[in-house]
């Protein structure tokens, strides 16, 4: 019998209707992988923009830098000022290595050349008159004091050459940086007290103590570092050595507080900051 419609081979006898299954179709629209392919594209894109802007280009990098640097700067200013702010005028200087026959009226007529000298004071033993070889000298102004220290400071006087410098604000400082020292030779010049003790420090003050009928040397003398850290390195590198020319070994230590020198000299340094500091203005009221 003859099948209608023209109906395939694969219809069912019985029934007519074909068996063939339908070709399977994608379920995907046409162009959807394309479109996929592309918002992929699209996304790493925009990741790759993200992570550009996040970091910081070269430009970018040095204009951090110098606006950390200028807030450091700024901040280091502020410091600065405030400290400034809590100091007071640097006006107060000390003269060391002053000539034993310089007086006060010397040392005036020499510093006020830079400026006006509100006081000054050559320190001495109370007692004997006797010159420790430094003084003070008070100005008016910070930048004369500076001035006089850039002038004057290495100044040949005599057979000395000043030391000028600015005094520290307390006698405090100075104390233990003055040394005691015997058994030295007795024709011993202060040349070589520089030679044996300027290899551990600055050396602000030094004398070699005489015998009052002779006037030789005693084989004794102080020298007063700047620094405490000086005056112990001195002590613990020459204590029980003997010095060339010498036949004992030196005996070096701190200046006993009750000692007859270190007293007058630390009540002169004390009473000599104290005059510098205005309590000696009536001095030139009865010297001119």
């Amino acid at each position: 019998m003859e099948q209608k419609g023209g109906a395939s081979n694969d219809a069912n006898p019985r029934t007519g209707w074909s068996t063939q299954q339908p070709e399977q179709q994608n379920c995907q629209p046409a162009g959807t992988e394309q479109q996929q392919e592309q918002q992929r594209i699209k996304q790493e894109f925009a990741d790759m923009t993200d992570q550009r802007e996040q970091q910081p280009q070269p430009q970018q990098q040095q204009q951090q830098q110098q606006q950390s640097h200028q807030q450091q700067q700024q901040q280091q200013q502020q410091q600065q000022q405030q400290t400034k702010g809590n100091e007071e005028p640097r006006t107060n200087l000390i003269i060391n290595y002053l000539p034993q026959s310089m007086t006060e009226k010397d040392l005036y007529s020499l510093f006020v050349t830079i400026g006006p000298v509100e006081s000054c004071r050559v320190m001495k033993d109370y007692k004997t008159g006797y010159s420790y070889g430094f003084g003070f000298v008070n100005y008016a102004k910070a930048e004369d004091a500076a001035t006089a220290i850039s002038t004057l400071n290495g100044l040949q006087v005599q057979n000395k050459r000043l030391k000028v410098s600015f005094a520290r604000p307390s006698g405090e400082e100075i104390k233990e940086t003055n040394l005691y020292v015997t058994n030295l030779p007795r024709n011993i010049t202060e040349s070589q007290i520089d030679d044996i003790f300027s290899k551990y420090g600055n050396i602000v003050q030094k004398n070699i103590l005489k015998d009052k009928l002779t006037g030789l040397p005693r084989g004794v003398a102080f020298v007063r570092f700047d620094k405490r850290e000086e005056a112990q390195e001195a002590i613990a590198r020459l204590h029980g050595t003997i010095p060339q020319g010498g036949t004992e070994p030196l005996s070096v230590k701190i200046a006993e507080e009750h000692g007859k020198q270190k007293a007058a000299y630390y009540a002169g340094w004390q009473a000599g900051y104290n005059q510098s500091r205005g309590c000696g203005c009536s001095f030139y009221s009865r010297l001119f």
